[in-house]
């Protein structure tokens, strides 16, 4: 899932967990990605973006886990926002120790994607230990600044449904009881 209108996603390597649906294996691993700089990124996100003129446009930093790389995340965030676009942030949480207000200042969107509250299910599912408890979500400081592109979006939880792993009615019902409006 990605933000709103045309994005330029960037993949970023490494992932503490091992989810049993991964949709990137393959950026597990930080020594698997290719190396670049923050200015590298951008000047690769200002030249397509150039090409879109489109009234939403933005960038999405996936992965792997975009936290693990706190610092190059927030680089390739302040560079999207000189550039008038819009960023979000698709995170497993994970990391949450590593997120800061100011690393996350130029954050308009973040997708929590919830693997389980449960924290049996969540270990048999990830591999990892339960975190969610240290996660910043939307509408964040700093955030939402190009109106109504952000607007629609800014308070998003992204849940995957894996029907033979987690059951859909328990989930749905333990989402709403987790969340609250900020």
């Amino acid at each position: 899932m990605d933000g709103p209108g045309t994005r330029f996603v960037v993949f970023l390597s490494g992932c503490p967990l091992r989810c049993l649906y991964c949709a990137n294996p393959d950026t597990w691993h930080m020594r698997d990605g290719k190396t670049a700089t923050v200015d590298e990124v951008m000047a690769e996100i200002e030249k397509v973006s150039a090409l879109h003129h489109h009234r939403r446009r933005g960038s999405d930093l996936t992965g792997g886990e975009a936290l693990l790389q706190p610092f190059f995340t927030a680089g390739i965030f302040r560079g999207c926002k000189e550039l008038g676009l819009h960023t979000t942030l698709d995170t497993s949480g994970f990391p949450g120790a590593r997120v800061s207000e100011e690393r996350l200042a130029d954050t308009d969107l973040v997708l929590l994607d919830i693997k389980s509250f449960d924290v049996r299910t969540y270990r048999r599912l990830t591999g990892g230990d339960f975190s969610y408890g240290t996660v910043v979500c939307a509408p964040l400081p700093g955030g939402a600044k190009d109106g109504e592109a952000a607007a629609e979006y800014k308070n998003s939880v992204l849940t995957i449904m894996v029907p033979v792993q987690e059951t859909g009615p328990e989930l749905i019902q333990v989402v709403p009881s987790r969340s609250r409006a900020v």
